[in-house]
């Protein structure tokens, strides 16, 4: 911290809502990869690879860093072994390409680096740096009628439902076990490649609900939990940022309402006849309906439930608005 002061000017406040003592950026600042941001002189490793798709084109070219590619692994994978990880690792991360492509969606997004607004925030434990953009989302063909529940899990990675709409993420195997042999750099540019594969299904997921949606109600998840259900970094990530960053700044932006909603129990319930089924795997059985895919009845009453959520949150306004 001693070697950005120069290059810091103290500010009142927090603007990252972190806790600690800001400052404004006021030397020169470049990002100089994937994983890296440069303040000054100073290197700080910052995982800039998590940020949005628009965001992330917008930093990088304007520090116009050099992006790795595949040609620079091969100083870092040695012999066959590493190779063939390698094109394991190719192959996971291609598997949206190979399912039919990302679909084309109705939002449009566009971004620019504000620069000199990036703020440093210190607090005893960690350092916190935030970046701010200029974002333009366009929508087309907006109706905003429909109340959609995403139901999060693995195998899909996500089930989006709500009236005639249904979309499914199908997700990513997880990363091939890294040989003995290849530098942790190989690993960390696979798991960069991967990130970037679940990144790019979940901003086509959401350009195809926000248009649609009037609210979306999405299973409240936290770090706990997705360490518990998710053993890959890369997927954890991407679902913490996709869910409890991304969407939010995007549903605000499109005037669509948020609900988080407790996901026990959500796939157990038939939503025709609201009789508790018998759940095995990924089949709900109703006595009465059949066999139930359980990832649509959870997207369906996460839906159901988001809406009466809100629903509760307008009467008790307008009982308050009534006793004034």
């Amino acid at each position: 911290m001693p070697r950005l002061r120069p290059f810091l000017t103290p500010v009142a406040g927090t603007p990252s809502g972190c806790t600690g003592t800001s400052a404004r950026v006021t030397g020169s600042i470049r990002a100089t990869g994937l994983r890296s941001l440069q303040i000054g002189g100073t290197r700080l490793d910052l995982p800039l690879y998590r940020l949005p798709s628009a965001p992330l084109n917008a930093v990088l070219q304007e520090s116009e860093a050099v992006i790795p590619d595949v040609g620079s692994l091969e100083a870092l994978l040695a012999g066959p072994c590493g190779w063939q990880w390698w094109s394991a690792v190719q192959d996971v991360a291609s598997q949206p390409s190979r399912a039919g492509g990302v679909p084309t969606g109705l939002l449009q997004q566009t971004a620019q680096w504000q620069p000199g607004e990036t703020y440093v925030t210190v607090n005893r434990d960690w350092i916190t740096v935030t970046l701010t953009f200029d974002v333009h989302t366009t929508h087309t063909d907006s109706t905003h009628d429909t109340v959609i529940g995403v139901d999060v899990g693995q195998t899909p990675l996500a089930v989006a439902l709500g009236g005639q709409f249904r979309h499914a993420l199908p997700g990513l195997p997880p990363l091939p076990a890294m040989p003995l042999g290849v530098p942790e750099a190989a690993m960390r540019l696979a798991q960069v490649a991967v990130y970037g594969a679940a990144r790019q299904q979940w901003e086509s997921l959401f350009a195809l609900m926000l248009p649609r949606a009037s609210l979306i109600a999405v299973e409240q998840l936290d770090c706990r939990g997705l360490q518990a259900r998710f053993q890959q970094q890369c997927h954890d990530h991407g679902i913490n940022d996709a869910t409890l960053a991304w969407l939010p700044q995007l549903a605000r932006e499109a005037r669509v309402q948020i609900a988080r909603v407790e996901p026990a129990g959500t796939s157990l319930f038939c939503p025709t006849c609201v009789r508790p089924g018998d759940r095995q795997g990924a089949v709900l059985h109703c006595a009465t309906h059949g066999a139930l895919d359980a990832h649509d009845v959870a997207a369906h009453w996460i839906g159901h439930l988001g809406a009466a959520q809100q629903l509760n949150k307008w009467q008790a306004k307008c009982a308050a608005w009534r006793s004034w």
